[in-house]
C-alpha cells in the first residue's frame, strides 16, 4: 500500500533500486522497450478462418474442393500405416466425438472459430473462442528435451523476419481432426494422430489490412510420406466488435433445444 502524502514516483525509485536497477536503467529499458514495440505489425481485430483460403500443397487425388465445407483436402501425406489406419476408421463405424475436450494445435488453426492476436516484443498470444490461448515467446529457445512432453500447443517459440512472424513448434500432441464426405453423401469426423517427433513451422504475416496469412509446414518421418504445407488465410471480422465465446456441441442452446448439432 502507497502510504499517504508519498508520490508514486518515489515508490518507483524505491522498488527499482530494491531490485538492483537504478531509475536511469529502468526508464533506459522502457524506452527501448517501447521502440520494439512501435517496430511490431499491429495484428489487433477478430480474425476467423476463410475456408476458400485453405490450400494443401499436395491434397489428396479426389478430394473436394476447399470451398465445399468437405475438409477431405486437409488431409496430409500419411505413411503406409497411418494411411492404413484412416481408411479402417472411414470405412468403419462412426467414432464417438466430442469437441468439448478443446481443440489443440495444429486444428485450431484451420477450423472453424474466432481468434485475436496480441503482439508485444515478449510473446504473440493467440486467443480463440473456443477458450484455448496459444503463447508464442519471441526471442526464446525451446526448453531442453528432458523437459518437453506432448500437450495440446505444444512448445512454440519465434521471431520476426521483417513484419513475417516465423514459429518453430514441438511436442504437440498432434491430434488432427479431419473431416471427410463418404460416397454414401454421409459426412464423416475421424481423429489422427501425428508422432511426438513432429515439428512445424509457420509464417505468419498480414496480406493487406483485411487478411492474415499462416504458410505451416509440417515434418514427421514417422507419420507422413514427406514434409506437407498448408496455406491458411484469415479474414478480418467486421461485424463483431469483441470476442464472443463459443460453447461446445454438448453445451450449446441448440443441441439442448432441437437434440442435434448441425
Amino acid at each position: 500500500m502507497i502510504r499517504p502524502g508519498v508520490a508514486p514516483g518515489c515508490w518507483l525509485v524505491f522498488l527499482s533500486l530494491l531490485a538492483g536497477v537504478g531509475p536511469a536503467q529502468a526508464a533506459s529499458s522502457a524506452q527501448q522497450r517501447d521502440r520494439a514495440f512501435a517496430k511490431l505489425p499491429n495484428w489487433s481485430g477478430l480474425w476467423e478462418v476463410d475456408f476458400p483460403g485453405v490450400k494443401a500443397s499436395d491434397p489428396p487425388a479426389g478430394s473436394a474442393p476447399a470451398n465445399s465445407g468437405a475438409n477431405e483436402y486437409i488431409r496430409p501425406p500419411f505413411s503406409a500405416e497411418r494411411e492404413r489406419t484412416y481408411q479402417a476408421l472411414m470405412a468403419g463405424p462412426p467414432q464417438p466425438f466430442s469437441d468439448c475436450k478443446g481443440i489443440s494445435f495444429p486444428n485450431l488453426m484451420y477450423n472453424p472459430g474466432w481468434f485475436d492476436v496480441l503482439v508485444t516484443p515478449e510473446e504473440v498470444a493467440m486467443t480463440h473462442s473456443h477458450h484455448e490461448t496459444r503463447h508464442i515467446y519471441i526471442g526464446r529457445p525451446h526448453p531442453p528435451k528432458e523437459d518437453l512432453w506432448p500437450t495440446r500447443m505444444g512448445d512454440s517459440v519465434g521471431h520476426w523476419e521483417g513484419s513475417t512472424l516465423v514459429v518453430d513448434t514441438l511436442a504437440p500432441r498432434g491430434d488432427l481432426w479431419l473431416r471427410a464426405q463418404l460416397a454414401t453423401h454421409e459426412t464423416r469426423w475421424t481423429i489422427m494422430s501425428l508422432s511426438p517427433e513432429a515439428h512445424f513451422v509457420e509464417r505468419i504475416r498480414m496480406l493487406d489490412h483485411d487478411h492474415l496469412q499462416d504458410r505451416m509446414t509440417v515434418e514427421d518421418a514417422i507419420a507422413l510420406q514427406h514434409p506437407w504445407t498448408l496455406t491458411i488465410t484469415y479474414n478480418r471480422v467486421t461485424d463483431v466488435e469483441r470476442m464472443i465465446d463459443e460453447d461446445c456441441f454438448e453445451n450449446s442452446r441448440e443441441v439442448i433445444l432441437k437434440g442435434a448439432a448441425h
